[in-house]
């Protein structure tokens, strides 16, 4: 098995909340602060058993997905994260998304 740099075990998806001072990026944020909220299975990726043995030891929900825009989706309908229009404005690269990924 060839390892790569910083792969320290088993990878899972969440949902992270992040305040203070957040810094976008091209392929994800930086926050001053942030915490697990959920550990999030979208079937299909990665092992059902492993993210929910991390959410538990982590003691945060388990969401499970079957399409990863369902994510977005209950993200946007229990109001979490920043609305697609404030994170479109806020990008700085928000010129090179084209119009099928920048909000509406």
């Amino acid at each position: 098995m060839t390892r790569k740099p910083f792969d320290w075990g088993p990878t899972v998806h969440g949902i992270v909340e992040a305040w203070g001072r957040v810094e976008l990026h091209e392929d994800g944020f930086r926050a001053e602060f942030a915490r697990p909220f959920a550990i999030v299975h979208v079937e299909g990726y990665g092992s059902w058993n492993e993210s929910r043995e991390i959410a538990e030891a982590m003691g945060v929900e388990h969401l499970i997905f079957e399409r990863v825009a369902d994510v977005a989706e209950y993200c946007e309908e229990n109001g979490l994260g920043m609305d697609r229009a404030t994170v479109a404005e806020l990008n700085p690269y928000r010129d090179s998304l084209g119009p099928e990924r920048a909000a509406s």
